[in-house]
């Protein structure tokens, strides 16, 4: 598959220049009160509802199949990134220090790489002596067309369960101790999923072009 060519940088992000399909995502619960975020994470937004999470088949950089319902129990913090994003790769050494931070923690910090097929991932971030940077690839790059992803690094925070809560776009200072803090909040809230104290959503989203336009649901 072609490798997504770059539009532009705004704001220390990148764009994608292919147009998200539209996807459909399922509301699964109601998710509460919504925790305050500190200000250096301006852009996460927390859904009004859970939302299924579609499927997507990921590769560890050895190649291994992997599964996101293998975290099952596990708040997911799904970094989207991609070697030709500066921004996404001058976080890594910090994305790094934050998946240590959190390794006994209810939050998992993963990254994924929307590159494509023709990147050898572990020879890249073995020549960014980052090869102890955990992440998957998404090699048929599924991630930006299913979740319309039209920024990198995106963030998207998947409860328990597998569903989608939250999402932030744009680099982070991910090692800052109040991101570090607040992330263990959201495991406290969605490692267990829904629970008595969240309601069952009663319809479905419907179809929609980009996950970044359905906060309000």
């Amino acid at each position: 598959m072609k490798k997504l060519l770059v539009l532009s940088c705004l704001a220390g992000t990148v764009l994608f220049s292919s147009v998200p399909k539209a996807a459909d995502f399922d509301r699964v619960y109601e998710t509460g009160t919504p925790l305050k975020a500190p200000r250096m994470m301006p852009n996460f937004r927390e859904l009004k509802h859970a939302l299924k999470m579609p499927q997507f088949d990921l590769k560890t950089i050895y190649g291994t199949d992997v599964n996101l319902s293998d975290y099952k129990g596990k708040v997911i913090v799904l970094n989207v990134w991609a070697t030709w994003c500066r921004p996404c790769v001058a976080e890594i050494p910090e994305l790094i220090t934050a998946q240590k931070a959190l390794k006994n923690s209810d939050v998992r910090v993963i990254g994924v790489a929307v590159d494509g097929e023709n990147v050898d991932l572990k020879k890249f971030l073995d020549n960014i002596r980052a090869s102890g940077f955990e992440t998957f690839i998404d090699s048929n790059q599924a991630i930006p067309r299913k979740m319309g992803v039209s920024v990198v690094p995106t963030n998207f925070i998947i409860d328990g369960n597998g569903n989608l809560v939250a999402y932030a776009e744009g680099y982070l200072p991910w090692e800052n101790p109040q991101i570090i803090s607040f992330l263990k909040e959201i495991g406290k809230k969605y490692a267990s999923g829904p629970s008595a104290a969240k309601k069952p959503a009663s319809a479905p989203v419907g179809s929609v072009g980009s996950v970044f336009k359905i906060s309000q649901f």
